[in-house]
């Protein structure tokens, strides 16, 4: 019985055993392989690359500030991939998650401006919406007034143009907090179907903001024509 759980535990434990560190996919790169000239550097992965079922570190090797190549080692085996599809892949996940992240840096050391997918941009299109909804009722609040004293004033058009707004705004306060999470999925197991996701969700919060700009600046122009 002892024996067959000793065996039992040895076989679970071997592929937890087999798994490569980024740290020794490193060495495998730039010290027992030799895959780096004199003028080259690599920096170190912090998450694996998800493709095909399998797991990569992708070490990127640059010369000065640009990326000469990449190379990926499974994390399973702590075999350097050769497959060209797979590194195509590999490769491709990689550069778009330092692109991201340089994005983000270079917008964090720029003091007019910042990222849009976090909590605070989410919490600001949330208080818009109930900015609108407030606005909503004090329009219902006039309107009984005046119609109270005599005055019928229809107030329906740009109550529901408000209403539109707030939905709009509120809809976006949404789509950020997803964004967000989809953003975090990626950095943290960056592979190629996380990040069309991520980037669906990136595009549709861009495109939703450009809408209710664009509407606001619509329905500000009808109601001065109004005027």
């Amino acid at each position: 019985m002892k024996k067959a759980l000793f065996c039992l535990f040895v076989l679970v434990a071997l592929p937890m055993a087999s798994a490569v560190s980024g740290n020794e996919a490193v060495n495998l790169v730039a010290n027992a392989g030799h895959y780096l000239y004199d003028s080259e550097t690599y920096t170190p992965p912090n998450v694996s690359v998800e493709f095909g079922g399998n797991s990569y570190w992708v070490i990127p090797v640059t010369s000065g500030n640009n990326i000469t190549t990449y190379f990926a080692v499974a994390v399973d085996s702590g075999g350097l991939s050769t497959s060209r599809s797979v590194n195509r892949g590999l490769f491709g996940v990689a550069e778009e998650l330092r692109e991201l992240q340089l994005l983000k840096e270079s917008i964090s050391a720029n003091s007019g401006v910042e990222w849009v997918f976090t909590q605070k941009y989410e919490t600001i299109f949330s208080e818009i919406a109930v900015q609108m909804d407030n606005e909503v009722f004090q329009l219902n609040t006039v309107e009984t007034t005046l119609d109270s004293e005599g005055l019928n004033l229809n107030l329906s058009p740009l109550r529901n143009e408000l209403s539109g707004l707030s939905a709009n705004a509120s809809g976006i306060s949404s789509k950020l907090a997803s964004a967000s999470s989809l953003e975090n999925e990626f950095s943290t197991k960056p592979s190629q179907e996380n990040f069309g996701k991520m980037k669906g969700a990136f595009d549709s919060v861009f495109g939703s903001i450009s809408g209710l700009n664009s509407d606001s600046v619509s329905k500000l122009r009808q109601n001065e024509g109004r005027l």
